[in-house]
């Protein structure tokens, strides 16, 4: 009988835990899409912590992050192009996606966030992408004074383009699926 009991008790944790991991993957679809994204379910986009970016930055991993909140219009409109971008090219991998909508509805968060992201700024109108190469900052498009040869690549007629950042991040920072 206790061995019955603790197999239905692990099958019970077992469902549990796919329920919330299934949840948690469509929230990014769910807030996204109600915020005006043209995205599907099925989508491009895995987030990521600022934490797990801390871990692989200190991994010393080469990778691309998009940061951006819901909130912002112009981060839902670059959302939606990278989508676009990634079902025009056939892209069958992630792109690694740091939402920023809680991260900014403090000071000490926002701070926080943006001392360990290791960028100029995360609160934008539109995305913010972070290139890593080897754990360190290769460029940042909230700092185009800084990286500015490297920003001058995405900038197409004054703006800034997702469409060539999520080309860039396809071609040679593919996170596979």
């Amino acid at each position: 009988m206790n061995k019955f009991k603790k197999i239905l008790s692990a099958l019970a944790v077992s469902i549990a835990f796919t329920t919330l991991a299934s949840c948690s993957e469509n929230s990014f679809y769910k807030e996204w899409r109600d915020a005006g994204a043209t995205i599907e379910e099925e989508n491009v986009f895995k987030e990521l912590t600022v934490d797990e970016v801390v871990t692989k930055r200190d991994n010393k991993d080469s990778f691309i992050i998009f940061c951006g909140s819901s909130s912002k219009s112009g981060a839902v409109s670059a959302v939606s192009d990278i989508q676009v971008q990634a079902d025009s090219l056939d892209y069958d991998g992630y792109v690694y996606f740091v939402n920023t909508k809680d991260i900014l509805s403090s000071i000490s968060g926002k701070k926080n966030a943006t001392d360990k992201l290791g960028v100029q700024e995360i609160d934008s109108s539109d995305l913010v992408v972070v290139c890593y190469k080897e754990g360190k900052v290769y460029f940042d498009t909230s700092s185009s004074e800084k990286y500015g040869d490297i920003y001058s690549r995405f900038n197409i007629d004054g703006s800034l383009s997702y469409n060539a950042l999520a080309c860039y991040a396809f071609e040679y920072y593919p996170v596979e699926k």
